[in-house]
């Protein structure tokens, strides 16, 4: 039964894989695709007593039945797992601690989400998502032995929960895959929390204080990832977006098309724009400010990265609309800037001094 299944999976933790590619959001209490802390499998017999590992870079497992591999980066998480027959549960996932915190008032978590930028899923292969809290707040999710790779020990004073599922075909309690976006809301059932009533519960009643192990304040983690039970045959395979909220700052001299050298600063957020700014000040008697950034986007190609900030603001006093764009194309040569007002003033350069750093 799939439901006993997922159990083992994370009990014996290993349950499922997630991924996505957007951002976490600036609001604590609804999270979106988290950034990773830890890549996890379940792989081979109990070591000792359970075979769920955790690795900050790679897991790579094989046997003539099984194949598992997990890795991670500062933004994307590639996931992987295949079984014919084997005897033991495999799972490839990953985990992002300290997302939230839960029965901790107005700013209790709430909502997370993961969505896959690719996701494959067939035979008994599932894809799911955990919480895991950190009931006796020490600042860790379980007991590890620390070794190349950490293995579980034991739970500890911790807790966790099983979430939803998604499978392809469809085995119920699984949804059907789509496009493998997974949600865990208020009202979403999580299963197998001692001291919850009948050790199922929702955040929602956490969130009251309706869960007797789930202390005031207590930290969470989510795991998310792909898994197939004992026995049976199954693969999936995942690409994540896990680069969470992106920002960019930079100040300096740039100089270009109008003849003239500029004084550049600007600050952005791919989530919160409350503190993004733009400044241009030339030494032909140009100074513009803006007075609002509404939206700050980050794109890559193989050329560099680039920031595209858009907004009002004031040239020389006078309202306009703006559209900056900076490229860090890296090694390859200096930051190019373009900043374009509405009132037709447009200045295209690169800078030939200063710090530019988009993250």
């Amino acid at each position: 039964m799939i439901k006993a299944n997922r159990l083992l999976a994370f009990v014996l933790p290993t349950v499922l894989v997630a991924a996505s590619a957007v951002p976490a959001t600036a609001d604590s209490t609804s999270v979106s695709n988290p950034p990773s802390t830890y890549v996890n499998a379940n792989f081979g017999p109990p070591n000792p007593l359970f075979n769920f590992y955790r690795s900050r870079t790679t897991l790579d497992f094989d046997s003539a039945t099984a194949d598992v591999f997990a890795r991670r980066s500062a933004s994307e998480v590639r996931l992987s797992v295949s079984a014919n027959a084997d005897p033991y549960e495999n799972s490839a996932a990953y985990s992002a601690y300290d997302i939230g915190r839960v029965n901790a008032g107005p700013g209790s978590l709430t909502s997370v989400t993961v969505q896959p930028e690719s996701l494959f899923l067939s035979g008994t292969a599932h894809w799911a998502m955990n919480l895991w809290f950190d009931a006796d707040q020490n600042g860790e999710y379980f007991v590890w032995q620390q070794n190349s790779p950490d293995h579980l020990l034991t739970l500890g004073g911790d807790q966790y929960s099983i979430g939803p599922c998604k499978s392809n075909p469809i085995q119920p309690p699984c949804a059907a895959q789509g496009d493998g976006t997974i949600t865990i809301g208020p009202n979403t059932p999580l299963f197998i929390i001692p001291g919850c009533p009948g050790n199922t519960t929702t955040l929602a009643i956490i969130n009251a204080g309706g869960c007797a192990s789930i202390p005031a304040n207590t930290p969470v983690a989510m795991w998310v990832g792909i898994d197939i039970a004992n026995g049976t045959v199954g693969s999936g395979r995942a690409e994540i977006g896990t680069r969470g909220c992106r920002s960019s700052h930079g100040e300096g001299d740039a100089e270009g098309s109008d003849g003239h050298q500029h004084h550049a600063k600007f600050g952005g957020s791919d989530c919160d724009n409350s503190n993004s700014s733009v400044e241009d000040v030339d030494n032909n008697g140009h100074d513009f400010q803006s007075t609002s950034v509404e939206a700050s986007t980050f794109s890559e190609d193989a050329t560099g990265e680039t920031v595209t900030m858009v907004g009002a603001g004031l040239d020389n006093g006078i309202p306009v609309a703006f559209t900056l764009v900076v490229i860090d194309v890296g090694v390859l040569g200096p930051s190019v800037y373009t900043l374009a007002l509405s009132d037709g003033r447009t200045f295209v350069g690169t800078f030939i001094t200063g710090d530019i750093a988009l993250e």
